[in-house]
């Protein structure tokens, strides 16, 4: 069975915090069984401490009722501000198709690639690949298991290895509340009434974002919300492919978001960061070396976002 619904009211593995980059990227993002309309969107952040710049275009190229092609690019900049590489880049660009079978049947996939660096595509050590293909299997109309295989050359763990992976997907009747369960990873959104949003999501092993979204006045509504995240960079001449320069950050945060005409929106929010650091490994779990830890600091960003 089909519904109408928009293709983004769910993403797996982020709940969509202005603190916290989409993490697992528009391939898993993809995996809704929903058929919708989607559309052009398009997004610019900025925030700090360090200043950091963000933009994203997905803009669909095909739309039928059995089929969707769609394209994805983003860009972001990071000040580094620690004697690390600076700046820092992280550049993708990226496909997606999904097939309707009939009776709620899809399949799909995705296929990006881009660079994560201080010196974008200075070399192929220096380029980003990732591929995504997945199969949803209906139990009914509201539940039912997607089957995937996905493989990338930047994660936090098991470069290069692609990994086959099991989700189940469930709707409930009133449909207040979505939620995908995997492994490695967990997304669930939950909306008790029109006014109360709450949304949280994983992925192994430390990104984590949690939100608590209301409405306070006509559209407008207020957030608070956590945010557990990574950032990983393949830095130009290093000694070895396989080592990362990682940076992680906790952020705790608040702010508002409203609609300023009907395909425009703007997000403001402030907060705090902390358990701040940059270090190098080949293995995310193990021999870190010169790790550089960062003081605490007040944080503070904006998101502009256009829908066509």
């Amino acid at each position: 069975m089909k519904r109408r619904a928009s293709i983004t009211l769910f993403l797996l593995g982020v709940a969509f915090a202005p603190p916290a980059r989409a993490q697992v990227g528009e391939a898993l993002a993809f995996m809704n069984p929903s058929q919708g309309t989607p559309t052009t969107r398009g997004q610019y952040r900025v925030s700090g401490k360090p200043i950091q710049h963000e933009a994203g275009l997905t803009v669909p190229l095909s739309l039928t009722e059995k089929e969707e092609w769609l394209v994805h690019g983003s860009l972001r900049e990071r000040a580094a501000d620690a004697p690390v590489p600076n700046p820092l880049w992280d550049t993708s660009l990226s496909g997606s198709y999904r097939r309707y079978l009939g009776m709620g049947h899809l399949v799909g996939g995705t296929l990006g690639v881009g660079s994560a660096s201080d010196k974008p595509f200075h070399s192929f050590d220096e380029v980003t690949l990732s591929a995504t293909a997945y199969y949803y299997l209906p139990s009914d109309a509201r539940h039912g298991w997607f089957f995937f295989l996905n493989e990338s050359n930047n994660r936090q763990f098991a470069n290069y290895v692609p990994i086959p992976g099991v989700a189940y997907f469930y709707r409930s009747p009133d449909k207040k509340f979505t939620g995908l369960f995997g492994l490695p990873f967990a997304n669930v959104s939950y909306q008790p009434d029109p006014d109360w949003m709450l949304s949280f999501s994983y992925f192994f092993p430390t990104i984590v974002n949690a939100q608590v979204a209301c409405r306070v006045a006509g559209p407008a509504r207020v957030f608070v919300g956590f945010a557990s995240t990574d950032q990983r960079y393949l830095i130009a001449g290093r000694a070895s492919t396989r080592e990362r320069l990682y940076f992680d950050e906790h952020r705790a945060f608040g702010g508002i978001r409203s609609p300023l005409s009907p395909n425009v929106s703007l997000e403001l929010w402030g907060g705090y960061a902390f358990a701040r650091s940059y270090f190098y490994s080949e293995k995310f779990f193990k021999d870190r070396h010169d790790r550089v830890e960062l003081n605490a600091s007040a944080v503070a960003g904006a998101q502009l976002s256009v829908s066509l």
